[in-house]
């Protein structure tokens, strides 16, 4: 099961995010691991978007919203990455 989820994470990881950790202080690779999650939510919307023809036109009539969000546990804090398509 745990293959199926780095499977898809692998998607939102190019040759540039692969250089930024290379050159990166131990400190600093939390904001690049925070940057991987947020391309993989975007990840996630497109292909559910993509995949799922009654979803997305559910979406486009707008009797529902396809939103990708990251919860922050420290601060409670929800940070909406993908708006619905208008």
């Amino acid at each position: 099961h745990i293959d199926s989820i780095v499977d898809e994470v692998d998607h939102s990881i190019d040759d540039s995010i692969i250089e930024r950790v290379s050159k990166t202080q131990a400190e600093q690779k939390n904001e690049i691991v925070d940057d991987v999650a947020r391309m993989n939510v975007q990840h996630t919307v497109d292909k559910i978007r993509e995949q799922s023809k009654v979803l997305r036109n559910m979406e486009i009539n707008r009797e529902i919203a396809i939103v990708g969000a990251m919860y922050d546990v420290s601060t409670g804090q929800v940070d909406v990455i993908t708006p619905p398509i208008s």
